[in-house]
């Protein structure tokens, strides 16, 4: 029999589950005596589940919080919690995932679907089956079609982008997103705490991945110093808050001014995500050769796949092949590749006499 005691104003109860390990529950009542009762029906059915191997009854939400109580990821799972976390998990069919999963998101991309849907779904039904009998489901994925990479820029861009920058601040993330890879989110969040000018490493603490420690050439660590140096940006409307390291409260209120410095120099439209994160891949990968799991783990990629199916923009003009196999040092005719035998050896020279006659005759 549970012993309901109240932490606010619902009370909680203590159970161990199919390992041994005792674990703390909500039954979300605030009466004792309907809490009571609550308690001792989930713990007569959890008796039940560990006698025959597998809990029946097992709700997705009480599945989602075993989950994120062992360490795991809770990215995704409160819609998914508020939508179905009423359904039995013994319900959740991969084939009932799939043909349901454009309910929660009903615009979204197949790659979204995929993302914020039936991996997190998949992940927390194996989660609780491991804990279980180890069963173990397969949710088919949404097709993806070949992602269209966004344009990468180069130095260049970069230069006149920071000469005619609406604010130091501005030039200044710029330089850094394209150094580091970090996107814009987490550059906005950069705080002066997390940059050790001695080491020249920035930590981004808030990413949409894990956290993870940069690091900036000297000419960008010179110009945080600077910023460093100067009097913090202030919050437009709640002058208490100080805005981040490069002056930004949100990555909302970055794109008007980027647009306008991007007119102001002359330069082709490239948004932040653009002009840092892809070209990043694209300098470090295609440009300077730089091996794609080294590329990967400073911009911080979950794999050298992602980045490269993604991100790194291939270089499609002639500089790669002239390069290579050489321009000839000006225009090529037609007839220039005629097979040329003079200076041959006299022994051969009726076998080259005799191809250079079927290359006159063969058709086009």
């Amino acid at each position: 029999m549970a012993t309901p005691f109240k932490r606010g104003k619902v009370y909680y109860h203590y159970y161990t589950d199919a390992k041994g390990k005792q674990r703390k529950r909500s039954t979300g009542l605030t009466s004792k005596k309907q809490a009571q009762e609550e308690a001792d029906a989930f713990i007569a059915r959890i008796k039940v589940a560990n006698l025959r191997g597998y809990d029946a009854e097992l709700k997705l939400v009480e599945a989602i919080i075993a989950y994120e109580a062992d360490g795991k990821s809770p990215r995704f799972l409160d819609k998914i919690a508020k939508e179905w976390g009423h359904l039995k998990v013994s319900d959740m069919k991969p084939a009932w995932v799939r043909s349901h999963a454009r309910d929660l998101y009903p615009d979204a991309l197949p790659s979204t679907l995929n993302r914020q849907v039936i991996t997190p779904v998949q992940s927390v039904i194996n989660h609780a089956y491991q804990a279980q009998d180890g069963r173990q489901i397969k949710i088919e994925k949404f097709e993806v079609k070949d992602v269209k990479k966004k344009s990468a820029v180069d130095g260049e861009w970069h230069e006149k982008f920071a000469a005619h920058a609406i604010s130091r601040h501005m030039a200044v993330m710029a330089r850094f997103m394209y150094e580091t890879a970090a996107r814009i989110s987490e550059a906005v969040r950069v705080k002066p705490e997390d940059v050790n000018l001695a080491d020249r490493t920035v930590a981004l603490t808030k990413t949409k991945t894990k956290p993870r420690v940069t690091r900036i050439s000297q000419p960008l660590a010179d110009m945080i110093a600077e910023l460093m140096e100067a009097p913090p940006v202030r919050h437009r409307k709640n002058k208490r808050k100080i805005n981040g390291l490069f002056g930004y409260a949100s990555r909302h209120a970055v794109y008007n001014g980027w647009k306008a410095t991007c007119d102001r120099a002359g330069i082709a439209y490239a948004p932040p995500h653009s002009s840092g994160r892809v070209s990043f891949a694209t300098e470090l990968v295609v440009k300077r050769g730089v091996d794609v799991v080294t590329a990967a783990k400073l911009g911080g990629w979950a794999s050298p796949k992602v980045m490269m199916d993604t991100y790194a923009k291939a270089d499609e003009g002639h500089a790669v092949i002239d390069s290579v196999f050489g321009n000839g040092g000006g225009k090529t005719s037609q007839n220039k590749h005629k097979i040329d035998i003079e200076g041959t050896d006299p022994e051969n020279a009726s076998e080259n006499n005799a191809l250079e006659m079927k290359t006159k005759n063969a058709r086009p």
